[in-house]
């Protein structure tokens, strides 16, 4: 049940916000589309510029100090995801949207043995969905009247709402 409803919520919301950004960035769309090998580098940029999960909790497994402050063993933290995936000292140009970004290790999924399980189930699904909705709807743009919103929480990152103008193929 937690890979469900996790998987269901944050893959909703990759997908939001992937084509928000693809739509706010043209040249990056326009290279999606001309070039489907570009698919999966686009969904690692999407995962890595605008995630899914704001923070990740954990507790504190021992006491120690990080960075001049003390941690107490069972207290609760917060790992900032979507900061850590614009740290300027290991991503070069943080804030700029690149879908052919290399290397991209970001840190969406966690790390080590806290690997989200779904993280390859997020992948596949961003890389059909997000492709298919601009095959359906290749002049999707945004409702001028009508700007998009963000959940207002601390770990989910995505849309409450994106209102969109579709027009399909043909």
């Amino acid at each position: 049940m937690l890979i469900l409803f996790a998987g269901h919520e944050t893959t909703t919301n990759l997908l939001g916000t992937s084509i928000r950004g693809l739509l706010q960035h043209p040249d990056q769309l326009d290279r999606f589309m001309a070039d489907p090998g570009l698919t999966q580098s686009a969904v690692e940029e999407f995962l890595r510029y605008d995630g899914p999960t704001n923070a990740l909790v954990r507790n504190v497994a021992r006491d120690h100090e990080l960075h001049g402050r003390h941690l107490k063993e069972g207290q609760r933290v917060f790992l900032m995801i979507n900061s850590a995936n614009r740290d300027p000292e290991f991503f070069d140009d943080p804030d700029r949207f690149d879908i052919t970004r290399t290397p991209n290790r970001h840190m969406t999924f966690g790390q080590g043995i806290h690997t989200c399980l779904g993280s390859q189930l997020a992948r596949e699904e961003g890389r059909i969905a997000v492709r298919a909705f601009f095959e359906r709807f290749p002049k999707a743009a945004f409702d001028p009247d009508r700007p998009p919103a963000y959940i207002d929480a601390m770990v989910p990152r995505g849309l409450v709402h994106l209102h969109l103008h579709l027009e399909g193929r043909g």
